[in-house]
């Protein structure tokens, strides 16, 4: 199939998603596409990941790499070359040197928080991260009709297999949340705001810091409060069952009890009053 066709393919598979990743996903196939000269062969994907390695991408921008390519198969209607598992010539496995977990002290939100409040659009983005804890993506596909503050919830598109997210908007997040930057900034764009909050912040940058850093400050914020397991992790959204097993299963609180309960312990959310 011509490269042409699929990325009209591309395109129309990919009507859901956000302009940005359509666009990732493009240049992605445009940089593939080239490498290979539109060989879509087994041999041409190993050889175009280990060009990359050698060029000294990450092995995280590689692991993505693959996956896309994987989507141009599927959309030029090729079969896929290679089953479920990476196999071991395809160099996308991240080793445990390139994994570094961040997180940050109370007074280090509280700084982030307090230099963010300047700036209302850095403000948004920073309050639905330390409340929710949402990643870097999900923080970006917020789009205007996911903010309903006339009913006081935020609907969150998920990534990795998670729920559908809809939580409740606290009063404290309102005024911040009018200002919500929808659609404004790509991924690279996110991060390049983290890092200047934390300049405005007066922090050292750390290796690795980013919007993930939070996320496992208040996890691990939320656990040091002494929240049930179960309640974090439907606060969270993910799947009970997966953790819990039969427990899991029968645990019936409702979001909005959920939230309640977390919102009470919640380190973050009177930093935002």
């Amino acid at each position: 199939m011509p490269k042409d066709e699929i990325l009209k393919a591309m395109r129309e598979g990919m009507a859901g998603s956000s302009e940005h990743t359509i666009s990732q996903f493009i240049s992605i196939t445009e940089r593939f596409w080239k490498y290979s000269r539109g060989d879509l062969s087994r041999s041409s994907v190993v050889k175009y990941i280990q060009h990359l390695e050698r060029e000294g991408y990450a092995a995280s921008t590689r692991k993505q790499q693959f996956v896309v390519i994987k989507r141009i198969f599927d959309f030029a209607k090729v079969e896929w070359p290679f089953g479920k598992r990476v196999p071991a010539d395809v160099p996308t496995a991240v080793p445990d040197w390139e994994v570094v977990k961040v997180v940050f002290t109370l007074d280090e939100v509280a700084a982030m928080v307090a230099a963010a409040r300047n700036n209302p659009q850095w403000a948004a983005l920073l309050c639905v991260s330390t409340v929710y804890g949402l990643r870097r993506v999900e923080i970006m596909n917020i789009q205007p009709e996911d903010i309903d503050l006339k009913r006081g919830l935020l609907r969150i598109m998920t990534r990795h297999g998670g729920q559908l997210r809809e939580h409740a908007i606290h009063p404290h997040l309102v005024p911040h949340l009018e200002a919500y930057p929808c659609g404004l900034y790509s991924d690279n764009m996110l991060s390049s705001i983290f890092h200047q909050i934390e300049v405005a912040a007066g922090m050292e940058k750390k290796e690795g810091s980013g919007w993930h850093g939070i996320r496992r400050t208040l996890l691990g914020e939320l656990v040091n409060a002494g929240l049930p397991l179960p309640l974090i992790y439907s606060f969270m959204r993910w799947k009970l069952s997966v953790q819990f097993g039969m427990l899991g299963t029968y645990y019936n609180v409702s979001p909005a009890e959920v939230d309640e309960k977390v919102f009470e312990a919640h380190p973050f959310l009177e930093m935002w009053k």
